[in-house]
């Protein structure tokens, strides 16, 4: 999951959780992450109820993201975000995850579907054993111990029985990260 640091090294807001849980619903079959992680990827966030939108620096690498991702199933439209110097791309949310994202809203990482679980997963190239983020998903030995070690003394809010933090509303919806 590192590759979200590399495209944006200069980034200048933190990750969301809806980055690492809910944009790996946007990969549909035939293709590959790199349709969204590209030069200029900042983050996805939550629109409104039913989309996601995901948000890009403009920069001469990623001049193709209108083409790419205006093709894709789920596209709604883009928006220019900062006076043109960002742009978002906004995608509607299958209503068979809405259950999901209300649980990843709740920090009940453990309860969201298999299929979510595994598309997760596959999106980030992750080993279903060897890796925190399926500790996180599944409840595990490793989720703990990611726990243990990164956030046991950090005053982050987790859900009973969970490793990972209730993500902050602040961060996780557009509107709030870009107050008109």
């Amino acid at each position: 999951m590192k590759i979200i640091d590399n495209l944006n090294k200069n980034r200048q807001v933190p990750k969301s959780k809806t980055t690492t849980f809910l944009l790996p619903i946007l990969l549909s079959k035939g293709k590959t992450v790199d349709l969204f992680l590209k030069e200029g990827f900042e983050n996805c966030y939550i629109y409104d109820d039913n989309k996601l939108i995901v948000v890009y620096k403009i920069t001469k690498d990623n001049s193709d993201l209108d083409e790419k991702l205006k093709d894709h199933e789920l596209f709604e439209e883009s928006i220019d975000i900062q006076d043109g110097n960002k742009v978002g791309y906004i995608f509607n949310l299958p209503d068979k995850y809405q259950d999901d994202k209300n649980l990843i809203l709740e920090g009940k990482y453990t309860e969201i579907s298999t299929d979510l679980k595994e598309t997760i997963l596959d999106f980030w190239g992750l080993s279903e054993s060897q890796n925190y983020i399926q500790g996180i998903l599944y409840g595990t030995k490793l989720g703990k111990e990611y726990y243990d070690k990164e956030l046991a003394n950090t005053d982050s809010k987790i859900a009973e029985n969970e490793f990972f933090p209730i993500p902050n509303s602040e961060i996780e919806y557009f509107n709030n990260m870009y107050k008109e």
